[in-house]
């Protein structure tokens, strides 16, 4: 049995976004992922879901990708890219040091804070539970490919 048991009641954030993604993506089928890059080697690990970029010194086009939803400056732009990749769930981030990675510095409106603050669109559904703790938000998207 391969099968691994996971408390994320008591454990840290970086070292159980594996087991917190398991928790909350219940699909077999493999779904794609946007979530930072540092993140994504655990979710490659832990689970049979894709991801758009690792953390390594190339030009990786899903990192910009990941970048450029969470900083977009109208839902129409984040949607966009979300359709051309098939973004199934994003992973946003509430940690303070990712807060420009996330759209979430800064006085300008973003997607990024639009997922924060609770202001999205009909198409996107907060999944979040508190035994997945406070420095991480999982949305579901609900838009047609």
């Amino acid at each position: 049995n391969n099968s691994v048991v996971m408390n994320t009641s008591n454990v840290s954030f970086v070292g159980s976004i594996g087991g917190i993604i398991n928790l909350a993506v219940t699909e077999k089928e493999s779904q794609n992922i946007l979530a930072f890059a540092d993140f994504n080697p655990e979710i490659m690990f832990k689970t049979n879901h894709n991801v758009f970029s690792i953390p390594n010194h190339r030009k990786q086009p899903g990192y910009k990708m990941s970048f450029d939803v969470f900083n977009a400056k109208s839902d129409q732009d984040a949607l966009a890219l979300l359709k051309e990749y098939s973004v199934d769930y994003i992973v946003l981030s509430l940690s303070d040091q990712l807060a420009p990675f996330h759209g979430l510095a800064g006085d300008e409106p973003t997607f990024g804070k639009e997922l924060k603050n609770g202001g999205f669109p009909s198409w996107v559904k907060d999944i979040s539970k508190p035994e997945y703790g406070n420095k991480v938000k999982i949305f579901k998207l609900n838009y047609k490919k």
